[in-house]
């Protein structure tokens, strides 16, 4: 054992629990930058289904105007554009929820946005 002085002995403890704060919190910004670097991504990638999605509608309500039987193929791709468009709001949605967060709020934050990356 080391033979310190009392008030060394005091100022040491303190300092280590310090830093042991600052680690808790950079893990939990891990965690933060984390989540929102997937939903970003999420993002990015719903909106490149969404011009595909609707290039495609386009394309097939093109062809399809002539064709009265295009008209239910044109309501699928369309009604699946607006899921993609909902699903991009939700990112959104759920970035905003991240930046007002606080870090305690990362697990729960994760748990709700687990359907998001479906």
């Amino acid at each position: 054992m080391l033979n310190l002085p009392l008030s060394v002995a005091r100022l040491t403890w303190p300092l280590d629990t310090r830093v042991d704060h600052i680690d808790r919190e950079r893990n939990s910004m891990g965690m933060m930058d984390l989540l929102r670097d997937k939903i970003e991504k999420q993002i990015a990638a719903f909106d490149q289904q969404l011009e595909a999605a609707e290039a495609e509608a386009r394309a097939k309500k093109a062809r399809a105007e002539a064709d009265v039987a295009g008209a239910e193929l044109e309501e699928q791709l369309l009604g699946r554009v607006n899921e993609i468009k909902e699903k991009i709001a939700e990112g959104q949605a759920y970035l905003k929820e991240l930046a007002d967060a606080g870090d305690d709020k990362a697990e729960e934050i994760k748990g709700k946005i687990a359907s998001f990356f479906d």
